[in-house]
């Protein structure tokens, strides 16, 4: 059986700079344990508990403060490294609200919701085109 682990990043504000991004990985079922166990053993190994490319990227504070930036590039290339191994694809969807506000009418908004559940939207309509013609 395939499962899907899907994450979002950003924001729904409509500032123009805005941007909301979801993401989704396809695995088998039985290897999401495997990622779930290397994923940690990263974490630990560089002793962060959790991981979040915002905060990855603040150099100054946050939890990544103590790793340099070369430490940094590595967790990622590991993390990254791993969801290559297991999964089998991955999708993105990228949607500025700011923009959507303005092209997106009511009657439109009424049928595919906030620019959240647009992505939302697109992203499983990605996936299922995906699956459908791997």
């Amino acid at each position: 059986m395939l499962e899907a682990y899907i994450d979002e990043s950003g924001t729904q504000s409509k500032d123009t700079r805005s941007l909301l991004f979801l993401a989704a990985y396809v695995a088998e079922s039985d290897n999401w344990a495997k990622v779930s166990t290397e994923w940690t053993q990263l974490l630990k190994e560089y002793k962060v508990p959790h991981f979040h490319m915002n905060e990855l990227r603040n150099v100054t504070k946050g939890l990544y403060r103590h790793l340099s930036m070369p430490a940094r590039m590595r967790l990622l290339d590991g993390l990254i490294g791993t969801l290559k191994k297991y999964a089998l694809f991955g999708c993105l969807i990228t949607l500025r609200p700011h923009e959507y506000a303005i092209v997106a009418d009511q009657q439109f908004r009424n049928r595919y919701g906030s620019a959240y559940g647009m992505c939302v939207n697109l992203l499983l309509r990605q996936l299922h085109n995906s699956l459908l013609n791997p």
